[in-house]
């Protein structure tokens, strides 16, 4: 099971063309995924900048915050494990996350907790 922070290659069948997309963990035990885009197509959004996560982006990328997207234990494990966020990137989410307001509030904390969690 990934850790909240870990980025994953899962296949999204809600995107138009269905494609495999990259995805952040933020609370690994009810699979509640956001989902990472190439550009700022949706507000609000998390800028995620490749030089401070190479090990699991390929270029400077936007964290989706619009909502949580749910996916079932078995295809996270079919995904593709990239590595994880770094503790800098983790910690400055953790910040921005209050002010989000298209996420539930209750997810949030959840979230913020399960993100806290893995930090030093």
């Amino acid at each position: 099971m990934p850790a909240a922070g870990d980025v994953i290659r899962i296949y999204d069948g809600t995107v138009n063309p269905p494609a495999h997309k990259r995805f952040v963990c933020v609370y690994p035990v009810d699979g509640w995924m956001l989902r990472i885009n190439t550009q700022p197509h949706w507000t609000p959004h998390f800028p995620l900048l490749l030089s401070d996560n190479p090990g699991c982006l390929d270029h400077d990328c936007f964290l989706e915050l619009r909502g949580v997207v749910e996916y079932i234990q078995s295809e996270i494990d079919n995904g593709e494990p990239l590595g994880r966020l770094s503790d800098q990137t983790i910690a400055a989410l953790v910040a921005h996350l209050p002010s989000v307001v298209t996420i539930a509030l209750d997810q949030c904390r959840i979230i913020i907790a399960a993100l806290e969690a893995e930090l030093p």
